[in-house]
């Protein structure tokens, strides 16, 4: 299984994209939200029957760095992805990826010049 690591500032709008399609996804065991702008969480999110989701609420915004940092902190499983809220991308990637991630191969990461 995955854990996500999803720090978010509500800004980007492709975050209400993704987040139902990884939160239904099977591989996805969970989704941590690290949520860096409290006043501007959106009511989809908030409202939302997330089965997976798990959000952080810092009092302040901790920036991105110490957020990953965060996620990895409470993170249950070692398949970890961090993702970017205003990235949209294939999700069978979580399932081209899963037999790939192994610690003789450590961080797998997007190549531009593959696109």
């Amino acid at each position: 299984m995955y854990t996500v690591i999803l720090p978010t500032m509500w800004i980007a709008q492709e975050i209400a994209m993704m987040l139902p399609l990884i939160d239904a996804h099977p591989l996805i065991g969970e989704i941590l939200v690290i949520n860096n702008n409290i006043p501007n969480t959106p009511n989809w999110f908030k409202n939302g029957k997330w089965k997976k989701v798990k959000a952080f609420n810092p009092p302040s915004n901790i920036y991105i760095c110490p957020a990953w940092n965060l996620g990895v902190k409470h993170a249950k499983y070692d398949k970890i992805c961090i993702l970017s809220d205003d990235t949209l991308f294939d999700m069978t990637v979580f399932d081209f990826l899963y037999d790939k991630i192994i610690e003789d191969n450590g961080c797998i990461g997007l190549d531009h010049r593959l696109i």
